[in-house]
């Protein structure tokens, strides 16, 4: 299955990239400041499909913590949307 991964994803336009990425059979690394805050990303089609990741683009440490969370992830990711 590809993966994509999308920064900004718990709403706007990062939000509708993964609904889409969702909908067409992609495993989302949908990526937010707090994803315990991002309940719209429960209301996606396809939500089994979707992995909240915590990130702050403006945070190194943040940014880091991801990195190394996803390297234990072989193919993590396909594709990357910067939407954040």
């Amino acid at each position: 299955m590809p993966a994509v991964l999308i920064t900004g994803a718990s709403r706007g336009l990062g939000f509708e990239f993964a609904n889409q990425y969702a909908v067409k059979g992609w495993r989302v690394i949908a990526c937010c400041r707090k994803p315990e805050d991002a309940i719209a990303l429960k209301t996606l089609r396809r939500p089994r499909a979707t992995s909240p990741l915590a990130i702050n683009v403006a945070d190194n440490d943040t940014v880091r913590n991801a990195a190394l969370t996803l390297r234990w992830d072989a193919g993590a990711s396909s594709t990357t949307a910067a939407t954040a």
